[in-house]
């Protein structure tokens, strides 16, 4: 398959400008830490690659007003398998190419075979697979990102759209005869979002999606692996959990909050009204508890990206939307010293004041986080 074929998938010659306008417009490190920067305007549709004209005869390339080309991703696939096939022309030995994420290999295989490990977040390698004479390349949404006002923006642009595609798979990696077909598919896989799994397996593209550890085609696995359509569908249901336990959890807690403000200062009801509302504020802060707990470990197991015990409990030390995560894993470090300080409150001296203004400083960052 060609790599025209591929983008009629979903993958057309992008508007790079969409990409600028996103901010991606310099050096990824500039753009990575700007701060306070937004978007000027709405992004909008590409206008397709079948209103691209070019004339070999010439060398006349037209484009429609206001569209550029961008190569970043398909230029350095070709770089990859043009170097690698020049090596392997002119000189003894076997090689294997690597220019980020897209590898081509060329002349005599080792023994064994190449061996090529396929990383994840901060660097851990989930499989080692064996290329002899295919190529393969990776899509990613979480590395080349940046802040685009409350949201986070990545590189890979949906051409339906003009924005950044919708963040379904953290990366894709598949198979190819050569490094360009590789790299057109694992980018039209990226922007198809759930779609991508029946149009690879309909294709016969042999790749791996990371989001759920979704397998379609032959691509090799070290175990026996449920294939997309369960494992696409357990992934929904961490997704769908981890963010109504939040919410309903945020809920509860803006409740209790207020409950906890009405128990403890001037405004305390008296009689059977402080009985009730004392046994209410119990209650739903028990509840809010358990959809927190359920919050964070179906956050955990949702495998679009690695949140691991030290992200959760120490903030700003995730690899992924490092901010909010660490505003969250704030929170849950002030609401257990609030819980802590509750439940040994008959055994410390009383200071109504510094607990209110832990649940106050509680209840913003978890409000900042949601």
């Amino acid at each position: 398959m060609s790599g025209d074929g591929q983008r009629q998938g979903g993958v057309q010659v992008p508007r790079d400008e969409n990409r600028d306008e996103g901010g991606y417009d310099d050096d990824l490190a500039v753009v990575q830490n700007r701060t306070g920067w937004t978007m000027d305007g709405e992004p909008e549709p590409a206008p397709g690659w079948r209103n691209i004209n070019y004339t070999p005869e010439t060398r006349v390339l037209t484009l429609p007003a206001g569209t550029v080309l961008d190569f970043g991703s398909s230029a350095k696939a070709y770089a990859a398998a043009r170097i690698a096939g020049l090596l392997g022309e002119t000189l003894p030995g076997g090689f294997l190419i690597v220019l980020g994420g897209d590898i081509a290999v060329a002349g005599s295989v080792p023994e064994g075979g190449w061996q090529v490990g396929i990383e994840y977040e901060r660097g851990r390698v989930a499989q080692v697979i064996t290329l002899s004479d295919q190529a393969l390349a990776t899509s990613s949404t979480r590395h080349r990102v940046w802040a685009s006002g409350s949201r986070t923006a990545h590189h890979i642009i949906d051409p339906q759209t003009g924005a950044p595609a919708e963040r379904i798979w953290a990366e894709v990696t598949c198979l190819g005869t050569t490094a360009l077909e590789a790299n057109a598919a694992s980018t039209a896989a990226v922007i198809m979002g759930l779609g991508a799994p029946a149009w690879l397996h309909a294709h016969g593209i042999d790749a791996r999606l990371h989001g759920s550890t979704v397998m379609t085609g032959n691509w090799p696995s070290d175990h026996p692996v449920a294939r997309y359509p369960l494992m696409l569908a357990v992934s929904e249901v961490f997704w769908f959990l981890s963010r109504a336990s939040g919410i309903t959890a945020s809920d509860l807690l803006t409740v209790t909050f207020i409950l906890g403000v009405m128990t403890s200062g001037r405004c305390r009801p008296e009689g059977i009204g402080s009985t009730v509302v004392t046994g209410l504020h119990h209650n739903l802060a028990f509840g809010m508890m358990l959809f927190l707990v359920l919050h964070v470990l179906t956050a955990m197991a949702d495998g679009y990206v690695d949140i691991g015990w030290v992200a959760v409990l120490l903030p700003f030390s995730s690899g992924y939307e490092r901010t909010w995560i660490g505003l969250g894993a704030l929170a849950l470090d002030l609401l257990l010293a609030v819980t802590l300080t509750s439940v040994l409150r008959h055994r410390i001296p009383e200071k109504v004041v510094g607990v209110t203004f832990r649940s106050c400083l509680h209840y913003v960052r978890s409000c900042l986080h949601r």
